[in-house]
């Protein structure tokens, strides 16, 4: 059996986080005037909320993502959790293995985390959140004000690099960019410009790297200062941060919940609900983590275990469906 100091040094570079990104790879990304990647630094919560509020959450994944939970406890590093499912064979469906998360990386899930740690934001369905290459999570937000300031954000990087380095930025991906009658329009119909606009970080990355750390820090301040405005701060209080995104999905989904210094509270071994469980394998290393994160351990021989496992943590029935009187 692995040991569980061999667990935590296997080389992370093997399996990377899902969807982790550079974060100008991620703004870059197709912004337009509407939508915009927002990014979540718990710093930033703090600064406009005050104390994080802490809620328990779950985390389904396999041996090598329980490895990066370890790592990342106490950090400012944000996961995806959810606290509420729209259906109770959705919830099966996602453990067990009979969806489209049963492979993880070629990985299947055998391990449901219970997890505390402090509340960035969530919603009643999806909202896919990515993390950047520091691990600090975001998500993109229908919000004008913001995605204007993130789009002449965007032009200014690119206006910079075509007159500062021609022979390098010789695109013409400001073609696709223009302002309109004071507001921002960006034109990425065009399946040329979604490749030129994925590919100008790469080149700057290539041959600027230097530009990056600056910014990097010039986003984070447009971040930070997008929550100083009280009407903004108020709406996504309002969207990401109310009390309903604890305990509502939508049928047959998830809620999202980010999460920031987690701590793991709980281990349920789901090995034997798996489409893979073979009962002569040695399912031990789940036990050893436990007993050397001092945190317990249960087993899942059924899916009403599953239930019972979530229920009792959360202290109250968790929601199966959405319904008119609730």
């Amino acid at each position: 059996m692995k040991s569980f100091k061999s667990f935590l040094t296997e080389s992370p570079t093997e399996w990377p986080i899902s969807w982790q990104r550079h974060i100008m790879h991620i703004v870059f990304h197709d912004p337009n005037e509407d939508n915009a990647f927002l990014l979540l630094h718990p710093n930033i919560i703090k600064k406009a909320y005050g104390e994080h509020d802490k809620i328990t959450a779950f985390h389904v994944t396999d041996e090598r993502g329980l490895r990066q939970l370890i790592k990342i406890q106490n950090t400012n590093k944000a996961i995806s959790c959810f606290t509420a499912h729209g259906h109770i064979d959705n919830i099966v469906d996602k453990i067990t293995g009979d969806s489209n998360y049963k492979y993880n990386y070629g990985h299947h899930n055998n391990v449901l985390v219970a997890i505390t740690g402090n509340l960035m934001a969530g919603y009643s369905n999806d909202i896919s959140s990515r993390p950047d290459n520091r691990g600090i999570r975001g998500f993109i937000i229908n919000n004008t004000s913001f995605a204007t300031r993130i789009v002449h954000f965007c032009i200014d990087k690119i206006q910079y690099c075509k007159k500062k380095y021609p022979d390098i930025y010789y695109h013409s991906l400001i073609d696709y960019l223009r302002l309109y009658n004071g507001g921002v329009r960006v034109v990425i119909d065009d399946e040329d410009a979604r490749g030129e606009l994925k590919a100008f970080v790469d080149i700057v990355q290539e041959n600027h790297p230097e530009l990056l750390p600056k910014w990097y820090a010039e986003y984070y301040q447009i971040c930070l200062d997008w929550f100083t405005i009280p009407h903004n701060k108020r709406w996504f209080a309002r969207t990401y941060r109310n009390e309903d995104i604890y305990r509502k999905t939508q049928p047959y989904s998830y809620n999202e919940i980010l999460l920031s210094h987690i701590n793991i509270i709980r281990l349920l071994d789901i090995e034997a609900l798996g489409d893979n469980y073979d009962e002569d394998d040695d399912h031990g290393i789940i036990e050893e983590i436990g007993d050397n994160l001092n945190v317990p351990v249960e087993i899942a021989h059924k899916e009403d275990d599953i239930i019972s496992f979530i229920d009792t943590l959360l202290g109250y029935k968790m929601k199966r469906y959405i319904d008119n009187s609730y």
